[in-house]
């Protein structure tokens, strides 16, 4: 009993002096990542991407990269959504340095579901300029006659 009430009247003392439970232990920050992400990254993932079967990448979409955190591979990462017949996948693409480290089916980490996309293929400029469809007026013969 006397040994409790001295753990009492030490944790009160301690509490009421303003001292401070000790600091828990916190991660230290992640380290700068080396390098930018290469401007060409919609070409190197439409060149250096494998899908199965090979035609998921036409009308795919892409997220806007950002850095990798945690047990992520490499310096920056994309998602990459696809669909099939009504069947919606994402893609992990990972980059390190200027160029793709790995890819894989994406998991909860990746945040895909979440993310926002644009077409993997941007429009060109020359298509977005594309000019009207001439219209060819009708033959006269092909009009209704008159009553």
């Amino acid at each position: 009993m006397k040994l409790s009430f001295v753990v009492l009247l030490a944790t009160f003392t301690a509490a009421s002096a303003g001292l401070s439970p000790p600091a828990r232990a916190q991660a230290p920050p992640e380290p700068a990542r080396p390098g930018g992400l290469p401007a060409n990254y919609r070409q190197l993932i439409i060149a250096g991407v494998r899908l199965d079967p090979p035609d998921l990448l036409k009308g795919a979409q892409l997220s806007e990269p950002r850095q990798t955190r945690g047990p992520q591979f490499g310096d920056w990462m994309a998602c990459l959504k696809t669909s099939k017949d009504d069947t919606v996948e994402y893609f992990s693409v990972f980059f390190e340095g200027k160029t793709i480290f790995t890819y894989r089916r994406a998991i909860a980490i990746d945040d895909c579901q979440s993310a926002r996309y644009s077409p993997l293929v941007r429009p060109t400029a020359a298509a977005a300029k594309k000019p009207p469809a001439k219209r060819t007026p009708p033959k006269p013969n092909s009009l209704p006659k008159p009553n």
